[in-house]
């Protein structure tokens, strides 16, 4: 019987020479008597019998473990490639939706600029009217004015308004200011709710045009198909850095807003809240 050492070799002397195997000859083929070992990475052959062989080398046998588990990877490549219309098609039409965003962006802009300036210089000049008023008002009357202003900006009809703007009677400058700034903005509303729903539509349509692409990505890639995933993904990057921008902001501008539409800043619609003096 062959003995074991940690090198391949002989013991023994003159006839009575014994094969010595080494521990790591027991994960080859064969030992030297010509019996089968089972491999590390050995599998069961058609006949029931072990054969060699190294899961890691490329053109060697899988285990029965790692064959099952690529029969799944198959099974699954073969549903995303029956489904891969599917994920285009949802893509496509993410992509019609931004065109379409875009167009009627690009209709109405030469028309609604002018006017969303005219309703920023507007609004600007009465918030700023109003602050000026306010500010005037002696500490003991501001909690007054600010429920009348408060109920003036949340109404919705004119009944509503008409009865805020009554209860500021005893400060008849603020008064006037607070109508004079609530008519602008009933004025500019529909201009600027249109600009609004137009950007976001173009924001919404440009978030699914991205994160579809980067999804798909993400689907291909656990697929194996590299090409594809960077494909997409190159793409969504792309879209992400027009649509957001690129590089780094300097400090003065990290806090600024945002300009919703390339070129345009939107216009404050936002009710006048008194900033009390310190």
């Amino acid at each position: 019987m062959a003995g074991l050492d940690s090198a391949a070799g002989e013991q023994g002397d003159g006839s009575n020479k014994q094969p010595v195997i080494s521990i790591n000859d027991l994960y080859t083929a064969q030992d030297i008597q010509g019996r089968p070992h089972v491999s590390g990475d050995a599998l069961t052959s058609d006949k029931g019998t072990l054969v060699p062989g190294d899961k890691n080398s490329g053109d060697g046998p899988k285990t029965p473990a790692e064959q099952a588990f690529q029969g799944g990877v198959d099974v699954l490549a073969g549903k995303l490639k029956e489904l891969g219309p599917q994920f285009e098609g949802a893509i496509k039409l993410s992509d019609d939706a931004l065109v379409t965003a875009k167009k009627n962006l690009d209709e109405r802009m030469p028309e609604l600029a002018p006017k969303m300036i005219e309703a920023q210089q507007e609004l600007t000049a009465g918030a700023q009217g109003l602050a000026d008023q306010y500010n005037k008002l002696p500490a003991s009357d501001r909690n007054n004015a600010d429920q009348a202003l408060g109920e003036l900006f949340a109404a919705s009809d004119p009944a509503a308004k008409q009865a805020a703007l009554a209860k500021l009677s005893a400060f008849p400058d603020l008064q006037a200011a607070a109508k004079s700034y609530s008519d602008t903005m009933e004025k500019h509303a529909p201009v600027m709710k249109e600009i609004n729903d137009l950007s976001t539509a173009m924001e919404t349509a440009m978030g699914d045009s991205m994160m579809l692409r980067l999804r798909y990505a993400q689907i291909l890639g656990a697929m194996g198909d590299e090409e594809g995933a960077q494909k997409y993904s190159t793409e969504a990057q792309a879209m992400m850095m027009m649509f957001f921008g690129g590089g780094e902001q300097p400090p003065e501008e990290e806090h600024r807003q945002r300009e919703r539409i390339p070129g345009m800043q939107e216009a404050d619609m936002t009710p006048f809240m008194p900033q009390r003096d310190a």
